[in-house]
Parts: C-alpha cells; structure tokens; sequence
C-alpha cells in the first residue's frame, strides 16, 4: 500500500536528516520539505490554491488561521507554502505531539506548544518568541480538533445556539484563547483565514467520511487526493476576538457547503474519485 511505503521511506529520510545535519533551522527546514514532497509525489496529493486576487502576497510576520479536517491537512498547507518559498513557519500545537520519535525533539525546539494552561502557554509563547527571527509564520488550528464526531458537532452547535450564532455542518466553533495569546504576545502584520476543503468528501451526512481521520484510515489508504485551500487576508478586532473568529468560522462553513453542494452534482466528479479509490 502506499502509505506503508511512505512509512518507511519517512522513517528512512528522518534518520539521515537527523544524523548528517547539526543546524537545527537547517534541519527543520529539509526535514519539512522531505516529508511534504513525499507525501505529495508518493501518495499522489494534489494542491489548488485559490487567492482573493493577484495582489495577495505573504508578509512577513503572519498568523495563519486553518480549519481542521484530518491528520493529512496540515500537508498541504506546506506544500503551499514550500512553494512560495517560505519554510519560516511554525506550528501550534498540544505538547504531547513533543514525543513523538524522530521528529518529537525538532518539534519542540521550532514550534510553539500549548498545555491549555493559560499562565503557562503564556510563558510559552514569550519564550519561542525570541527563536522567531524577523520573518515568520504561524499556524494554528482553533477548533483543537476536527469535526468527524456527531458528538464533537452537538456539542460546538448547543454552544453555538446558546450565544445566538448559526449551527455549522462542517467546521466546530473555534476555541479563541490561543489564537489571542498569538495576537496579544507576538509582533505580526498580517492574518491569514486558510480554508481548506477536500473535494471527495461530498456524499454529506459527514459521518461516512473516513479519509485520513485516524491511524486506520491512512494505513488502508483512505485519504484525501486533492484539496482547494482557499486564503484571504482578514482582520480581528483584539477586543472582539471571540466573536469575530467564530464568525471567521461560520463563514468557513457556508464555503464548505456550497462547494460540497454544487459538485455532488457533478457525476463526473463522483466516478473520477471511485476510479482513484479502486
């Protein structure tokens, strides 16, 4: 299967990397760029980057906002940003992801972890600050996880329903604290809304989808092939975040559903995407 042989590709890559390369900025950025084009080229992933114009451009201190669909998501959005030629990002994330092997160690030194602990992640944040340098970009994924349980969406839409928001089908309401502890402690000029869909995931009832949303799925080779990632620049009144940001997310939601509901009509859609699961 080809996720057995990425596996062990992977594992192989890692521990070259790990052994021939001292510098820890050059190591995290071969690293990053190994294990994307080895995903792309060997699981036969493909990217569409849709822009609000041809003025849009990255700046130099970015926090990118992303929707969190499956273990495979965060691929993609390196790929596009390998491809603008910016391996300056870093990630947010739980600090259990830190030991993980072969990669734990680099994960901590380069990216920013979170315990959920306010004080703490505070201290955190201010700490990675000074490893930032002049450029950089950061992710983060505010719903914490992503909406494949019935229960995970019950849940976000009582909440949602109790503060007199819209219900979403595809997206969960979106934890603020993290993203305002980015905005509150770290210099940036711009933010980026990062939407992505995955076009095979339209039958929708979102139970039956099962493309990369555990250990099983990708090693029975159930994962998503393409992905739209949609990106606009937007802006997020400090004082205001918690509501701006689930608006953010709402407004994700609606672009979701309108995309799965033009192209499950589209038949052709339909048997191109069975043929590639044969």
């Amino acid at each position: 299967m080809r996720f057995y042989t990425i596996l062990i590709i992977t594992v192989v890559g890692l521990l070259c990397i790990n052994k021939y390369y001292k510098d820890i900025d050059v190591k995290v950025k071969k690293m990053g760029v190994y294990l994307v084009k080895s995903f792309m080229y060997l699981l036969g992933l493909n990217l569409q980057v849709e822009k609000p114009n041809s003025l849009f451009h990255l700046k130099d201190k970015v926090i990118m906002i992303a929707n969190h669909q499956n273990y495979l998501d965060w691929v993609f959005l390196l790929e596009y940003l390998i491809n603008e030629n910016r391996h300056d990002y870093t990630f947010v994330f739980k600090k259990e992801i830190c030991g993980l092997p072969l990669i734990g160690d680099l994960l901590y030194e380069k990216h920013i972890y979170v315990e959920r602990d306010l004080q703490k992640d505070i201290i955190n944040i201010k700490n990675q600050v000074e490893k930032l340098g002049d450029k950089y970009i950061i992710i983060i994924f505010p719903e914490g996880t992503f909406s494949d349980c019935s229960d995970y969406r019950r849940f976000s839409n009582d909440y949602l329903k109790l503060i007199g928001k819209e219900k979403m089908y595809y997206c969960l309401s979106p934890k603020y604290n993290g993203l305002k502890l980015l905005m509150d402690n770290i210099p940036h000029d711009q933010v980026i809304d990062s939407t992505l869909i995955f076009p095979e995931n339209y039958p929708k009832n979102y139970e039956e989808n099962i493309l990369a949303i555990s250990a099983s799925s990708l090693l029975l080779d159930q994962y998503p092939r393409e992905c739209i990632l949609k990106l606009k620049e937007v802006n997020i009144n400090i004082d205001n975040i918690k509501s701006e940001l689930i608006d953010i997310f709402i407004q994700k939601d609606k672009e979701m559903k309108k995309f799965y509901k033009n192209h499950s009509k589209n038949i052709c859609l339909r048997i191109k995407y069975y043929l590639k699961t044969l």
